[in-house]
């Protein structure tokens, strides 16, 4: 689900967990320590405590409770004791609360921000991890699923680390929706499916009560996994689900959850024609999602309601209909543009601010270094001869050690980020984000991933992913572009950066022909490895490109391009190459295509989309000559 579904769990979560180290939101504490905040007696850690509690506990007055946070703030920061750092964290976290139960969602994710960098900065990693997983929502609610699952990534590690359950399964869950929403599928059911194990084993160990709580969690895995059914090709496994889903849901009135799940299940119906069944359930998910102003989904109920106008010859309701779902589609567009423009620039602030915090730590680190050495060097002197000799057999050592080991660092960092790449991060320690008005970026998938996954043991579906992605590297390499990540079965490759150049949709096609011919050939090797078949997509147009993280350091890209090329990979076949109209007007000329026509692309629309064919084939470019309609 998106937004409002993820913030009730939350909420749930916080009420009903009695023994962690969170505890739900009572007004009467808060009103209880006003007399004693107003009398102005508290110092030090006292103070401390009280503008936590207040901050925390105040639901009341949004406006107080951001207040009581800021003062938490600057206190903290003026504070010498011991955990002053860990209550600067508790003050950003609690103003985060504030700003977005205000509405406020960029200045509570600037607060969020804040607040992981005090967590770091200390070690606490519950804090850390709590952040993240904030952040991702935040992230993901505006409409940015693909930032967001590096953020619910890290949550999801420091969760595991932590040995938190219910957190690993909250992560989970929240992670597993918005890959939904990303039309990700495989990977959405991996992370729903874990969610729903660890469940499982909760709900055996936990009293009545908190059972009670956990069902609730479990009906919205439920409904997320009915979507992923329906929209796998298995409708009657997805309608069970989603009707199970929305029958648990009723009775608490839970009306964001039901209105998203009758919107899919209406889908459904409507796939199987069951047209006035279809309409009641789409019409009352309307009414639920206009009650909450939920656009989203009021734009896309109109689209179905058009869908059935244009069935039952109602012209006139479907055009009424496709307006209204038209424009809420555009105006969520621009708006998921302009997140997109305020989320970058709050993450390159987080990662600049942690950039300076981690040289401020090398520059002590040194200064302690230097002040070892020169109590050495005195000592030797004291030696005389001897120990002049033992140091400078010291220093020639040690100088070839680290010549050596900064040699190694950076093989390490080229073999990580391009070449101009690391060489910016070497010389200033940080890395502009840099703007491409034209690249091409390819997507590649294996087929049936999940399912070898489920079924293979560990070390052989390890080596079999090694062996395709070892050989993809060489093409990648050998054609001259790019390689920015892989993420489980998916590869990730660009041409057209970090060196700008007006061949790149060539040489991607090209190396999306060598990538095929590689995994045809593997089928015929003889050895013991899982093959498998990939599908491939391509589209070009303009990206974001840039270094995040401040441990590990990733190159990676984003933009609608990206989103685009993901789409194709989705919408393609086995063993064949789908291309977007982009990349097709740059390359028409050189290879030969077999067009498809329009294709409906979930949350994009229609899509002109073409299959590159091999050099050999003449067919395809013979069918385009003949349908000159296509080019239009």
């Amino acid at each position: 689900m998106i937004g409002g579904i993820k913030k009730y769990l939350l909420f749930v979560l916080l009420i009903c967990l009695t023994t962690s180290h969170l505890y739900g939101q009572d007004q009467r504490i808060a009103d209880s320590l006003k007399p004693i905040y107003q009398a102005d007696t508290l110092v030090g850690i006292d103070k401390l405590e009280l503008l936590r509690d207040l901050s925390f506990h105040e639901g009341k007055d949004l406006k107080k409770a951001e207040g009581y946070s800021q003062e938490l703030i600057e206190y903290a920061a003026t504070s010498d004791h011991e955990d002053s750092q860990t209550y600067l964290y508790r003050g950003y976290r609690n103003k985060g609360y504030a700003l977005e139960a205000q509405g406020k969602m960029y200045e509570a994710l600037k607060s969020y921000f804040d607040a992981h960098r005090a967590a770091k900065k200390v070690g606490y990693l519950e804090g850390e991890a709590l952040t993240t997983w904030t952040i991702a929502g935040i992230i993901s609610g505006l409409g940015d699923n693909y930032i967001a699952q590096d953020y619910y990534q890290q949550s999801i590690s420091d969760w595991e680390k932590l040995g938190d359950s219910l957190y690993l399964c909250m992560a989970l869950f929240n992670s597993g929706d918005a890959l939904l929403n990303s039309n990700e599928l495989d990977k959405a059911k991996v992370n729903l499916t874990r969610a729903q194990d660890i469940l499982n084993d909760l709900k055996k160990k936990n009293d009545t009560e908190v059972v009670d709580q956990l069902n609730l969690i479990e009906t919205y895995i439920q409904g997320d996994l009915g979507v992923f059914y329906a929209e796998s090709g298995d409708p009657d496994t997805g309608q069970r689900l989603l009707k199970s889903a929305i029958s648990r849901l009723e009775p608490i009135m839970d009306y964001e959850g039901i209105s998203e799940f009758q919107l899919a299940l209406g889908e459904i119906l409507i796939s199987e024609g069951q047209f006035d069944e279809a309409s009641i359930l789409v019409n009352s998910s309307l009414e639920h999602a206009t009650k909450q102003q939920r656009k989203k989904i009021i734009g896309k109920a109109n689209g179905l309601l058009a869908d059935l106008a244009e069935i039952e010859g109602d012209t006139e309701k479907a055009l009424n209909h496709r307006n209204i779902s038209n424009s809420i589609n555009e105006e969520l567009q621009q708006m998921r543009q302009q997140s997109r423009q305020h989320i970058y620039s709050l993450a390159q602030q987080q990662f600049d601010s942690e950039n300076e915090i981690l040289r401020g730590e090398q520059k002590i680190d040194r200064q302690r270094t230097m002040i070892i050495l020169t109590a050495a060097v005195l000592l030797l002197l004291a030696l005389l001869a001897v120990g002049l000799f033992g140091r400078y057999r010291y220093i020639r050592n040690t100088n070839r050690i680290i010549s050596e080991e900064k040699k190694r660092s950076d093989g390490l960092l080229l073999n990580i980020l391009p070449k101009d790449t690391a060489a910016e991060l070497i010389s200033h320690g940080h890395v502009k984000a840099k703007k491409y008005n034209s690249v091409t970026v390819m997507f590649t998938d294996f087929l049936g991933f999940t399912r070898y996954a489920d079924d293979l043991p560990p070390e052989e579906l390890v080596k079999a992913v090694d062996y395709y992605f070892s050989r993809f590297d060489q093409i990648i390499e050998r054609h001259g572009l790019e390689k920015i990540k892989t993420v489980g079965d998916a590869y990730l490759c660009a041409g057209g950066l970090p060196d700008p150049s007006i061949d790149h949709p060539e040489r991607i096609i090209r190396a999306a022909f060598d990538i095929i011919d590689l995994v045809k050939k593997a089928k015929y090797d003889e050895n013991d490895l899982t093959r498998f078949d990939v599908r491939i997509g391509i589209s070009t147009g303009p990206v974001v490109a840039g270094v995040v993280g401040s441990m590990k350091f990733a190159y990676d890209i984003w933009g609608d391009t990206v989103n685009c090329a993901s789409r194709m990979e989705t919408n393609s076949e086995p063993m064949r190459i789908n291309v977007s109209q982009y990349t097709f007007e740059l390359v028409k000329d050189k290879f030969d295509f077999t067009p498809r026509g329009e294709i409906e692309v979930k949350n994009k629309g229609k899509m002109r989309m073409y299959f590159a064919e091999p050099p050999e084939s003449k067919d395809s470019k013979r069918a385009f000559q003949g349908d000159a309609s296509l080019i239009a």
